[in-house]
């Protein structure tokens, strides 16, 4: 399932004026064309989702907005204009499939290429509460924005009498998986003690840091998928330890918990969208620390130090602050393994001395 290519456009709209009985859809308003294609590259279906109308009876009533809320919301919906399997096309449940990998990335796509925020929000019947975003955000980089990046926000408060804030932020690597809503609209809460996983949301963080920390050979690497942020992070780690070693120097790291809040949607699938905090502790010294030449601290770092002074004839400790989310499959899911999906993360301490 992917997104059709501006250049094959024209080829798209000829089908469904062929195939579908209402045409082609006319090239107005925000809109994503999906292209599902076989193992060899043959086209078999064409879906098109376009910007909602803005008066649909029988939508506003399920719905249930005042026309306020719908002209604040309403960029928040968007209408399935075209759906067409092509013909001579026999695959079983084809129909049934491309739908939902179309809607397992439709989110992060339209956020991609629109800009909308999609929010996320649990109907919690007390405090704290807590509510996720999904948005396209743009970083200042040496002055200038970077490029637009698919970012999980989440945003939580004590209590009624304090302000929202920031509880954590993560940059997606792949689109967002459908999230999972109860007949009300909300996103449904997943415990940190959830059995109906493949792990429990609480040890999610804990079974990743065994495989960052001790590599594919670990035995949680059995129940965690390779990527970026597992074994990817691990081999970055190895590669350090490897050119220090050339320098004559010890480096040690360790990925371990840290006290804040983790947070758990469900997904359509049953499975669990967890949103955790973790640390990442380094460590560069001389054997048995006994004093040598000076030790490079990480330019990042640098400001951390608790003085200009600070030199590391002994060590240098540079730590990181990391807030991950992972997809947690449902515990029946035939050879299932942890997907972390997203990640952020800077420096958070530095000592040398």
């Amino acid at each position: 399932m992917r997104l059709a290519e501006r250049a094959e456009l024209e080829r798209f709209k000829e089908l469904l004026d062929e195939h579908h009985y209402l045409g082609s859809v006319k090239a107005v308003g925000e809109r994503l064309h999906y292209v599902a294609t076989d193992a060899q590259g043959q086209w078999l279906a064409l879906l098109v989702f376009s910007a909602p109308a803005k008066h649909l009876k029988h939508r506003d009533q399920w719905i249930g907005w005042s026309p306020a809320q719908r002209h604040r919301r309403l960029s928040l919906v968007t209408n399935n204009s075209r759906f067409l399997i092509l013909p001579e096309r026999s695959v079983p449940n084809l129909a049934s499939k491309v739908l939902r990998l179309t809607l397992d990335r439709l989110a992060t796509d339209w956020q991609t290429q629109y800009g909308h925020p999609v929010f996320y929000v649990p109907a919690l019947a007390s405090y704290p509460q807590w509510f996720m975003v999904a948005v396209p955000r743009r970083t200042e980089v040496g002055g200038r924005l970077g490029a637009a990046v698919s970012t999980l926000m989440v945003f939580s408060r004590a209590t009624n009498s304090v302000s929202w804030t920031l509880s954590g932020s993560a940059v997606l690597d792949r689109p967002l998986p459908a999230i999972a809503r109860d007949r009300d609209g909300y996103a449904v809460n997943v415990a940190p003690t959830d059995s109906s996983l493949l792990l429990r949301p609480d040890v999610v963080g804990a079974t990743q840091a065994a495989v960052v920390d001790d590599g594919p050979a670990s035995p949680a690497a059995a129940v965690v998928g390779g990527g970026p942020q597992t074994t990817g992070l691990y081999a970055a780690q190895a590669a350090q330890r490897t050119a220090e070693e050339a320098r004559v120097l010890q480096y040690q790291w360790l990925l371990q918990g840290a006290p804040f809040r983790q947070f758990g949607l469900r997904l359509a699938d049953g499975g669990a969208l967890v949103l955790y905090g973790m640390y990442l502790n380094t460590t560069t010294e001389h054997p048995n620390l006994v004093a040598g030449s000076p030790i490079q601290v990480p330019a990042a770092f640098s400001p951390l130090l608790a003085a200009p002074t600070e030199i590391g004839y002994h060590a240098v400790y540079a730590n990181w602050t990391y807030q991950f989310a992972a997809i947690d499959p449902p515990s029946t899911t035939p050879n299932a393994k942890l997907q972390v999906i997203a990640a952020q993360g800077g420096p958070s301490y530095g000592h040398a001395y």
